[in-house]
């Protein structure tokens, strides 16, 4: 890596991990998110089998986005299209009494 001594071990992470950590414990964005950073929070959030839509609103997108992320980086979508699980969201925010 340009920049680096020789015999020192590098530090540098692509992406902010204490940001992707906060967003994929429940923090929303509120401002624009470096590439980086949510190519690995959908990473992270599809292998917890979030929906794209669950994603986008922890991103502050749109859904679109999110399928962008995806098919660019190679992340298998939670939930193949077309399929229907009702109520899918309680099992990420359990909030009062199942339905």
């Amino acid at each position: 890596m340009s920049g680096s001594r020789k015999g020192h071990p590098h530090t540098f992470r692509p992406y902010d991990d204490v940001f992707v950590s906060a967003v994929v414990a429940g923090m929303r964005a509120t401002g624009p998110v470096y590439p980086t950073d949510a190519e690995e929070i959908v990473r992270r959030l599809a292998a917890r089998k979030f929906s794209d839509g669950q994603i986008a609103y922890r991103l502050n997108c749109w859904r679109r986005t999110v399928y962008r992320i995806r098919k660019r980086a190679g992340i298998p979508a939670a939930l193949p299209s077309g399929v229907s699980v009702k109520h899918f969201s309680v099992a990420h925010y359990p909030v009062g009494p199942a339905r």
